[in-house]
């Protein structure tokens, strides 16, 4: 599981950061470490949601959208899913997955 705390900005340096006295990775060094378990979030950014289950719908909801349609509709549907589909994967990635 994470946090997010809005309004605080990523600190610089360990030194400036209010979780080094609990953080396993900080160094006292005057530049951010590598292995530093805080992730910024671009601002502004739109309304953060899970794509992946977002992708899932759709792939699993297709077979429904096109049954009793002819095969022009059908092709025509399902070309528009793939390529929203394809636009979802291509998406920023602003949180990486978790678990």
């Amino acid at each position: 599981m994470s946090i997010l705390i809005k309004g605080m900005d990523m600190p610089k340096c360990c030194n400036n950061c209010d979780f080094n006295v609990i953080c396993n990775h900080a160094n006292g060094s005057v530049r951010r470490p590598k292995a530093c378990p805080l992730v910024e979030v671009p601002v502004p950014h739109g309304r953060l949601g899970d794509l992946d289950a977002l992708v899932s719908y759709f792939k699993n909801s297709l077979p429904q959208a096109v049954e009793g349609e002819n095969e022009f509709v059908k092709c025509l549907i399902k070309a528009a899913v793939i390529g929203f589909i394809e636009d979802l994967r291509n998406t920023p990635t602003v949180l990486e997955a978790e678990g």
